[in-house]
């Protein structure tokens, strides 16, 4: 075909431009009118062979014309056959619609010209030329889930999926298309390796048999590379330039089983899903792609999650039988660390007052603890895990006046507390009250907890069964002074977002402290309770990783964990998992392997977001952006436990 004659094959079509240039033909714009609109399409142009120097080569090799005839014949089948597997899928919003296919041989009979006409798209990388939003990669991953979908049901592997063969629509649709590679599952066996190297699944790179998991394999490296900045795993990050030994390297780390670390954008979930669908074994992976598209619509379902829509009691989220048989919080879940308070007999509400039923001992101990006013000693801790970090210290000070029937708060209020506190009335039982009736039972305790114990204090809502009142809540405890322990909830209590608008934001304006030094300390917390909490200064740590502004020092009763607080208390990874309780799961965390991930109160890599402990432990130092309600809340905070 003569450039820009196109009307010799379709009558009233003029070519426009051309678009692209690829290894088999070009791909041009034409267009035509037609009363009462203008019509616009793509044809693609594939020149069997590609020029004479191909036939020259067979000729040299032995081939007269008519078996150059059969062979360039085989490529043109070939052709055809993608041809014909796009009209079975025509129709489909996500798929690349073939409008008409016509193909001519060549005068002298050694080849022939393939035209297909196909609706006129935009490549994906020309559509989203640098950065892409996180809003567009979900969407772009529902999109191409659903033409794997029908591509599923129709049997067919499509065998090259890659950045360039995703293509966006006029109205924002994400289309899957070239199906030059393709297959049907009865023609896809051991040793038939297509696609592109970059993002082929190990099997097929391999020579092994495969199915569709292989696409969902590239699906999911091609969202890796959106959320990694353009780049894929083991390959080094902007603004470093790839050389050819990259490419080599990050692909022999890939295809050797190598455990693919997270992109380093988008939220938890987004992550979780698009490591699952580019695991190494196809086992390990979606089984289908009407398994991945689930997840991923009920994950676009949650972003619009509220956190005024508490689920009722009756709505039973996760319960000890989906936790592998370990009972959660609410329950009598036992997660490794020995527990302090061992009780005799469970109560709905743990306070002071019961602790007064005790021996003699205990109870000159805890009216020391009530009425004292201390200044805590600063305590020498080791020097944090990571290079360059500060020492994780939360800074002694002097506690304030004396305490009173009302709570002391020390967070500045930046939100509607009313408006917080009608919200948790709501979800918890009822909040707590200061001398509520408990059991006169004596209990049985440990008087002075180790490091690595566990200790009960307070109250809150655990197992989302609001008909039997807020469960006591269990406390890790991660270091110890002569006059005082620091605490961290054993379990993630809640889902919140770190800061309730998504913006610029400092651990001391955000409204997850403010809520925690008010709603939550007087929701899980009875007066006296509240007298034995300090008030401390809490330091504004740097994110080792970044040059984020941490903000400024604060002084607050309950806080979060910074990274080298994180990195200090906790010996590695795998003890930082945390499990959250069925009324977090209820609030919005979503478990794996049934952990969540929970926010820590250093910036991220930019100041809108916050760093966070994934489900695995890993400290995420780029973070999350501040405004997602997915974040478990493990509250931290220092007691006085006398002299």
């Amino acid at each position: 075909m003569a450039e820009g004659n196109s009307n010799f094959i379709w009558p009233g079509w003029e070519t426009v431009r051309l678009i692209g240039r690829g290894s088999f033909g070009n791909v041009y714009e034409i267009s035509r009118d037609v009363p009462g609109f203008h019509d616009r399409c793509a044809l693609k142009v594939i020149s069997i062979p590609k020029d004479g120097r191909e036939i020259s080569a067979l000729r040299s090799d032995g081939y007269n014309n008519d078996s150059i005839t059969k062979t360039f014949k085989s490529y043109l089948d070939s052709f055809l056959v993608e041809y014909a597997l796009m009209r079975r899928l025509n129709g489909n919003t996500n798929i690349v619609n073939c409008d008409d296919v016509k193909y001519i041989q060549h005068d002298d009979g050694l080849g022939w010209d393939i035209y297909i006409r196909m609706e006129l798209l935009t490549p994906l990388k020309e559509a989203y030329p640098d950065a892409i939003n996180e809003e567009a990669v979900i969407l772009c991953a529902r999109d191409i889930c659903r033409a794997l979908v029908l591509c599923e049901k129709n049997k067919i592997i499509h065998r090259d999926i890659k950045p360039e063969n995703i293509f966006v629509s006029n109205n924002g649709d994400f289309k899957l298309g070239d199906f030059g590679v393709a297959k049907t599952l009865e023609g896809t066996n051991a040793g038939s390796i297509a696609g592109t190297y970059r993002y082929m699944a190990p099997e097929v790179a391999k020579g092994e048999n495969y199915d569709s998991r292989a696409d969902i394999y590239s699906l999911g490296l091609t969202l890796y590379w959106l959320l990694n900045e353009r780049r894929l795993p083991f390959y080094p990050l902007p603004p470093a330039a790839l050389l050819a030994q990259d490419d080599l390297n990050a692909r022999g780390r890939r295809l050797s089983g190598e455990r693919i670390p997270a992109p380093i954008n988008g939220s938890p979930e987004l992550k979780r899903i698009v490591l699952k669908a580019c695991a190494f074994k196809p086992k390990d992976r979606y089984h289908t792609a009407a398994d991945m598209l689930d997840e991923i619509e009920a994950y676009i379902r949650g972003r619009d999650y509220k956190e005024s829509s508490v689920l009722s009691s009756d709505d039973t989220i996760w319960d000890g039988a989906d936790a592998g048989g370990v009972e959660l919080p609410g329950g009598h879940g036992a997660h490794g660390a020995d527990v302090c308070i061992v009780k005799k007999k469970p109560f709905r509400r743990f306070g002071l007052k019961a602790l007064v039923h005790t021996t003699g001992c205990l109870l000159a101990l805890f009216a020391i603890l009530i009425g004292s006013r201390m200044i805590a000693k600063t305590v020498e801790k080791k020097e944090p895990r990571s290079p360059g970090a500060e020492t994780p210290t939360v800074a002694d000070t002097e506690i304030g006046a004396e305490h009173t029937s009302s709570p002391s708060v020390t967070a500045e209020p930046e939100e509607d507390v009313s408006a917080i506190e009608s919200e948790v009335e709501n979800a918890v039982a009822e909040p707590r009250a200061e001398d509520t009736a408990v059991e006169s039972e004596a209990e049985t305790y440990i008087a002075t907890p180790e490091i690595g114990s566990c200790i009960s204090l307070g109250a809150y809502e655990q197992d989302n069964d609001k008909s039997n009142g807020p469960e006591p809540i269990e406390w890790l405890v991660l270091s110890k002074e002569e006059t005082r322990i620091l605490l961290i909830s054993r379990y993630v209590l809640d889902s919140k977002p770190y800061n309730n608008e998504y913006k610029a934001i400092t651990w001391k304006t955000c409204s997850i402290r403010n809520w925690l030094n008010t709603t939550f300390l007087k929701t899980a917390f009875t007066v006296e309770e509240q007298s034995i909490i300090c008030s401390v200064d809490v330091r504004a740590d740097n994110n080792p990783a970044y040059s984020t502004d941490p903000g400024k020092d604060t002084s607050d009763k309950l806080f979060l964990l910074s990274i080298p607080e994180a990195e200090h208390f906790f010996a590695d990874n795998s003890v930082r998992k945390c499990i959250p309780t069925n009324f977090a799961v209820a609030r919005g965390c979503s478990p794996e392997s049934r952990n969540c991930w929970w926010w820590l109160r250093s910036p991220g890599n930019y100041t809108n977001y916050a760093v966070y402990a994934d489900y695995d432990g890993s400290i995420i130092y780029f973070g999350n952006r501040v405004h997602y309600g997915f974040g478990g809340v493990r509250p931290a905070m220092w007691i006085e436990i006398g002299s």
